[in-house]
């Protein structure tokens, strides 16, 4: 290696260093803001604050949020399950298998059975409002420590 290559790599694993302490800090920080957002739910509730109020601002802040809020979940708790079809594996063969509502392959039918199964998938908070509530009880003993731990299945 040229001395040049040398002082580019240097500069490279340098900034790669630096990008993943950043990236490291950000996600600690947001953490944080997370829990201390949850604290001042719990202050407002245990200050006479109402559920209703308190609702609201927790709604609006998953409505505004720049980021989407996920929450793992069976896929039979909104109702979804996967479908089967035919599935060509690299050697050519053919078979009939499970696809989740994303298309990704699951299983076959000789192991997952011929008729459509759950299985563990990631729901939008906004999207799948209509299916959860919020768990007051889990804010107010400081259970939740991330914003998906205050909502629960209705």
């Amino acid at each position: 290696m040229t001395e040049m290559n040398t002082d580019m790599m240097i500069g490279l694993k340098t900034q790669v260093k630096r990008q993943v302490g950043l990236k490291k800090n950000a996600v600690e920080y947001g953490d944080f803001l997370e829990s201390q957002i949850i604290s001042s739910w719990r202050m407002m509730l245990m200050n006479g604050i109402g559920r209703d109020m308190v609702s609201r601002f927790i709604w609006d802040m998953v409505e505004k949020a720049s980021m989407n809020y996920m929450i793992e979940t069976q896929s039979e708790r909104i109702g979804v399950y996967t479908t089967i079809a035919e599935y060509t594996n690299e050697k050519g063969r053919k078979h009939m298998a499970h696809f989740t509502s994303s298309g990704k392959y699951l299983g076959t039918v000789k192991n997952l059975g011929d008729k459509p199964v759950s299985y563990k998938t990631y729901i939008d908070v906004e999207e799948y409002q209509r299916y959860l509530e919020i768990e007051f009880c889990r804010i107010l003993s400081g259970e939740a420590t991330q914003i998906v731990d205050v909502f629960k299945f209705k």
